[in-house]
């Protein structure tokens, strides 16, 4: 039911279907329960709006992205788990400016 509403949005949109994700929001669920999840239909993309959940999660799962807003404190967390480039959570240019700061550095 979900993804036919999404396919239709789609369709309305003008977008291609490769042009959207669904993400399904994995909070507060267990790593084990995910990998159920994603072992057991065609759903790929998982997101947690914990940057913690993430970090211990990460390792178990083949794709699982952060979702929500991202506080500067945790960026050094997410760059160094490899995990924020496939973070879509940068909501300003003050965020992108801060966190490009912190992944490389001017010397």
């Amino acid at each position: 039911m979900v993804m036919a509403r999404v396919k239709h949005a789609v369709e309305r949109s003008g977008r291609l279907p490769t042009q959207v994700r669904v993400v399904a929001v994995s909070k507060t669920k267990s790593a084990s329960l995910i990998k159920a999840v994603y072992d057991s239909t065609r759903h790929r993309s998982f997101g947690e709006n914990y940057v913690q959940e993430l970090i211990e999660k990460a390792p178990q799962l083949p794709e699982d992205i952060f979702i929500g807003n991202l506080q500067s404190n945790k960026v050094k967390q997410l760059l160094c788990m490899h995990l924020l480039p496939s973070s879509s959570t940068l909501c300003s240019k003050i965020y992108f400016v801060r966190v490009s700061n912190i992944a490389m550095p001017v010397k």
